[in-house]
């Protein structure tokens, strides 16, 4: 009869302690899974928000620089005069002198401009090709056209002499006459690399993926990727999963976690209005979770490891307790 009490309390007791040892660990387990979450917010949050405006001053500059030079008398009256001195090397001059100014001035890569009229191609280096429709590198520039937006952003390649053909940012900026007709294109160009470099700092940083993208989904920059590859991040199935939320412009900024397959994280989507393009932020949370998973298995296979050592010596310690009461 002893025998069997003493059976069932060390059953008892050693299920007690199982279970305290279960209990402890799936509360840590929540516990450290709602601080690692909490973390994860917070860091992707505040990254969106320095890339935001880091975003906004770098292309809000160069924006400006360029309606500037389109709204500029002195620019429209070279234009007026082109048909008369388009030969004339010392028109061409002053046209690349004005165009030069700017570049050292700000410092950016590319300074051009492109009459409509004639469809010349001029930069800082002076007149460099005349655009036809039927070669595709011009197609930006008959599309800005038809398109009658004040301005434009465009990633490409840039063709002058010298540059390489470098993937270039581009703001493309209407010149208007005394009728509101579009007489030419104005513009600045930087390389997009310095666009990537910073993006892939905070990357590296912050453990995140960023992008910039269009409403299409075409990736404009990324940290490898511009929208010179063109390539549709929609493509990605996790993403179009997320099309509807990621492209909301009910609200300034939308972030929510998402699962999909074997992959998890927590996404961050801002527009940004002045480039009419989305700002994303992408933290792949999947290796994080896998390993918060892996901690709690392995402290339950700790717990089903030590219970028989528990079991085992229950019933001396029990038995000791025993002997020493009737002593």
């Amino acid at each position: 009869m002893k025998e069997k009490v003493l059976l069932k309390t060390n059953l008892f007791i050693c299920i007690i302690i199982i279970l305290g040892f279960f209990i402890t660990s799936i509360i840590s387990y929540h516990s450290n899974k709602q601080i690692f979450q909490k973390d994860i917010e917070e860091v992707s949050n505040l990254t969106s928000e320095g890339i935001y405006h880091n975003i906004d001053t770098i292309f809000s500059k160069p924006i400006n620089v360029s309606m500037t030079m389109a709204n500029d008398v002195l620019l429209k009256d070279f234009l007026g005069e082109e048909a008369l001195k388009k030969d004339d090397d010392s028109y061409i001059k002053q046209m690349q002198d004005y165009l030069n100014a700017y570049r050292i001035k700000y410092g950016y890569d590319s300074v051009f401009l492109v009459s409509k009229e004639t469809s010349r191609y001029y930069y800082y280096n002076g007149l460099d090709r005349i655009l036809t429709k039927d070669n595709p590198e011009n197609e930006w520039y008959y599309d800005f056209l038809n398109s009658k937006a004040e301005y434009d952003i465009k990633i490409d390649n840039d063709e002058v002499a010298n540059a390489n053909n470098d993937i270039t940012v581009f703001i493309n900026c209407a010149i208007k006459g005394e009728n509101k007709e579009t007489i030419g294109v104005v513009g600045v160009g930087f390389r997009v690399k310095n666009l990537q470099n910073l993006l892939a700092k905070y990357e590296t940083e912050y453990g995140i993926d960023t992008y910039l993208i269009n409403a299409q989904g075409t990736i404009e920059i990324s940290s490898t990727d511009t929208a010179y590859k063109e390539k549709n991040i929609f493509q990605n199935d996790v993403f179009q999963q997320l099309k509807k939320d990621i492209l909301n412009k009910d609200s300034n900024m939308q972030d929510f976690w998402y699962h999909s397959g074997k992959r998890k994280g927590y996404l961050v989507s801002r527009y940004i209005d002045n480039l009419e393009w989305y700002l994303l932020i992408d933290h792949d949370t999947s290796q994080l979770q896998a390993n918060l998973n892996s901690q709690i298995i392995g402290g339950f296979l700790v717990i089903i490891a030590v219970s028989p050592v528990y079991w085992s010596l229950l019933p001396i310690s029990l038995k000791n307790i025993t002997i020493r009461l009737c002593v």
